[in-house]
C-alpha cells in the first residue's frame, strides 16, 4: 500500500445512516424512557460506526478523505487509497519543484474503483504514456482528495450497507446500551462483541 497519512475532511452524516434513531430506539433497544435518551442512543450509533471502521479498515457511510504523501510513487506505480469502498477521486494536488501547488489534470491519470460489498482498495495510475510529475521534497507534497464509503442507491437514495454490517452494529449498540460500565466479561470474551466481529470479519481489508 502507498505510505501516507489519511485525514477526514468531511465526516459521515447521520442522515445517510440506514439505521435510524427511531428504529434503534423503538424496535431494537425498546427504550422504556421513550425519547428521553435520544442523544445517548445517537452517540451509541456513532460509536458502532466507528467500531466497524476501526475493525475493518473501511469507510462505512460516505465521507470525504485526504491522503497526504511525501511524493508520487516511482514511474507508473499506483497510488493506493485506504478505507474502501472508493466512491470517487475529487482532486490530486502537488507542490512542484518551484514550491507552487498544482492540480493534476484528470486526463493524466486513471482511477480504478473496485465495487461490491467487499470491494478492495481503489487505486490511481498514470494514464497511457504518462508518468507522475516530480515534486518538491517535503511532507504532504502530494494530496489526494477522495470520497469513500458504501454508495447510495435507489430513489430516494439510501446508503446500501450489507446486512451483516448492520446486524453487527446492532449487537454493539445493544451491548453498550445495556452495559454502561465495565462488563463482567473481558473485552475479548464478550459474546456480543465477538459475534459482531465475526459478522464484520469478511469485510476486513488490513
Amino acid at each position: 500500500m502507498t505510505d501516507g497519512y489519511v485525514s477526514v475532511v468531511t465526516g459521515p452524516s447521520a442522515d445517510d445512516d440506514p439505521l435510524t434513531l427511531a428504529f434503534v430506539r423503538d424496535h431494537h433497544l425498546r427504550c422504556a424512557n421513550g425519547t428521553a435518551e435520544d442523544d445517548y442512543v445517537e452517540s451509541l450509533m456513532a460509536a458502532s460506526r466507528q467500531a466497524f471502521e476501526d475493525f475493518t479498515g473501511r469507510a462505512l457511510l460516505p465521507q470525504t478523505l485526504t491522503l497526504s504523501l511525501e511524493r508520487f510513487p516511482r514511474g507508473a506505480c499506483a497510488i493506493v487509497l485506504p478505507r474502501p469502498p472508493l466512491i470517487e477521486v475529487t482532486s490530486i494536488t502537488y507542490v512542484d519543484d518551484d514550491g507552487v501547488t498544482q492540480t493534476l489534470d484528470t486526463s493524466s491519470y486513471i482511477v480504478s474503483r473496485p465495487t461490491g460489498p467487499r470491494a478492495r482498495y481503489g487505486w490511481i495510475t498514470p494514464a497511457y504514456n504518462e508518468t507522475w510529475p516530480s515534486t518538491r521534497v517535503q511532507p504532504g507534497a502530494v494530496t489526494v482528495t477522495y470520497r469513500a464509503g458504501y454508495p447510495s442507491t435507489g430513489s430516494p437514495a439510501t446508503v446500501d450497507v450489507p446486512e451483516p454490517i448492520t446486524h453487527g452494529r446492532l449487537l454493539v449498540i445493544g451491548e453498550l446500551y445495556k452495559q454502561r460500565s465495565e462488563s463482567v466479561h473481558a473485552y475479548n470474551q464478550n459474546p456480543a462483541l465477538i459475534r459482531a466481529r465475526s459478522l464484520w470479519q469478511p469485510y476486513r481489508v488490513f
